[in-house]
């Protein structure tokens, strides 16, 4: 951090993002990343996302004081939620041999910390530490929401008053992949979270994360102790239960009023994300935003060789949604395509690269949300 930051003696939790840019001149693979607090009294989580554009400004303009503030998220759709994690007794991330976490030219890292209450005003000033890869990696590691708003199997967030809800959504695995970390998200109606895996055969299922007392103020991400394969059409499900009631101390309201989706501090929220990788070796597209925030986008394709190839937009069942570029000849190296997404829903999609056989070469995840759900 460029300097250290007051939490004021007030008794109350804060919530604040710090922009730490990078200066990098080049894309940067990272094999491992750490936080370390500058004042273990107070700081009781942190959240890293990665973005490359200005969108921060503005929040952070309007706030006079050091960073910004912002609750739960940090106030827009970033290219990477999540990049990295945090919670007391965590040690630093490191990455297996031959995986990575991307980092692109003129990356910022906003940094959201959760300052736990205090009778006495305290400074905090952390640092964030990554370390290089040697060289790069075939098995890019990315993180995205695997389950989100737009995937829910109800058609409405609703939890009445007084009352305690289990809200159901799930996602089909696009292609074979391997999950390392799981973070789940809710705000302070959340309880319960069970997240589990139902595979392609319909007879075998996996328990991937059990939270029986699910506590807003000590949200964090949670690393498998290997990681977990799981292969295309494999459904990913999230049961999390809402207490409503005044039964539940956390409860913003009192008395208790009718809850619904929402990102401000006194609504709630339903969010798995999931650390993963491709386990196909051929890999073309170059790791960047899974996540669009607007109509209009750009994706990498990173090509070892000369090739035709054709792209295209497809939903999970492989249909075609829209063409990114016809089939043609492209050279050995970096390109840069537009993405132009005007007239799609919001939700899941892959983006797929097919070669004049048609043979699939690579996919990917995105998402594609609205520019404000996390404001």
């Amino acid at each position: 951090m460029d300097e250290s930051f007051e939490q004021y003696g007030v008794y109350y939790d804060q919530y604040r993002v710090f922009v730490l840019p990078t200066g990098l001149k080049e894309g940067k693979w990272v094999k491992s990343i750490s936080f370390a607090p500058g004042n273990r009294g107070i700081v009781k989580g942190v959240m890293i996302s990665v973005d490359t554009t200005e969108r921060y400004r503005a929040l952070d303009d309007w706030d006079p004081g050091y960073g910004y503030f912002s609750f739960g998220e940090i106030g827009f759709v970033p290219a990477e939620s999540r990049w990295y994690t945090w919670a007391p007794g965590q040690g630093a991330e490191q990455l297996p041999e031959g995986q990575a976490k991307w980092l692109p030219k003129g990356a910022r890292l906003l940094v959201h910390l959760h300052y736990g209450p205090t009778g006495v005003p305290q400074r905090d000033s952390s640092v964030v530490k990554l370390q290089w890869a040697d060289q790069p990696v075939r098995h890019p590691v990315r993180t995205a929401a695997l389950i989100n708003p737009y995937v829910m199997t109800n058609d409405t967030f609703a939890l009445p008053a007084n009352e305690v809800c289990r809200v159901h959504a799930k996602f089909r695995v696009p292609y074979d992949l391997e999950i390392t970390n799981i973070f789940p998200h809710a705000h302070f109606l959340g309880r319960k979270f069970d997240v589990f895996a139902t595979f392609p055969d319909s007879q075998t299922s996996r328990l991937l994360l059990r939270i029986e007392d699910w506590d807003f103020h000590f949200k964090q991400g949670f690393t498998f102790r290997s990681p977990i394969f799981l292969p295309e059409g494999t459904i990913v499900h999230s049961l999390t239960t809402y207490d409503n009631t005044s039964a539940n101390l956390a409860n913003p309201n009192d008395p208790p009023r009718d809850m619904s989706w929402g990102k401000g501090m006194y609504e709630e929220m339903m969010l798995v994300y999931f650390s993963y990788r491709a386990t196909q070796p051929e890999q073309l597209l170059k790791p960047g935003p899974v996540n669009f925030c607007g109509s209009q986008g750009a994706i990498g394709l990173n090509l070892p060789a000369a090739g035709t190839y054709r792209i295209e937009i497809t939903d999970f069942s492989g249909t075609p949604l829209r063409t990114v570029s016809e089939a043609r000849v492209f050279a050995q190296g970096h390109h840069q395509l537009p993405v132009d997404l005007t007239g799609l829903p919001y939700g899941n999609y892959l983006i797929q690269v097919r070669n004049e056989e048609d043979e699939l070469k690579a996919a990917a995840i995105f998402l594609y949300l609205a520019h404000d759900l996390f404001d």
